[in-house]
């Protein structure tokens, strides 16, 4: 027999190979398993996300809406006082031609309306 007999370490040896292979596998195990974790979280918050950006763009485009719709109104009314005011200035100027005279009605014509 030879001082390095190595036969006796080789069980030894192979359990502990075993048991860092073991260690190594639940290692990938539990990173396999943070990765798929993290990935959820990632869709999950990526759906989030455009939802909340479709959201968004609608507020947008309803606002985008209003402001049209507002410089329509704000448009006409311009025109209108533009109109009345016109329509003041002819009577300023033409007082007689265009005052105010109330009709008489008469108990016919009230009648018949």
């Amino acid at each position: 027999m030879s001082i390095y007999n190595h036969r006796p370490m080789v069980p030894a040896t192979q359990n502990r190979l075993i048991e860092l292979l073991d260690a190594v596998r639940g290692e990938f195990e539990q990173l396999t398993q943070d990765a798929i974790m993290c990935k959820n979280q990632r869709d999950e918050y990526e759906h989030k996300m455009n939802n909340q950006i479709q959201e968004m763009s609608l507020f947008q485009q309803n606002l985008i809406d209003l402001e049209r719709a507002q410089q329509l109104i704000k448009k006409q009314y311009e025109e209108e006082i533009s109109r009345l005011r016109q329509q003041l200035d002819q009577v300023s100027r033409h007082p007689k031609r265009h005052s105010y005279q109330p009709s008489r009605l008469t108990a016919k014509t009230e009648v018949l309306l």
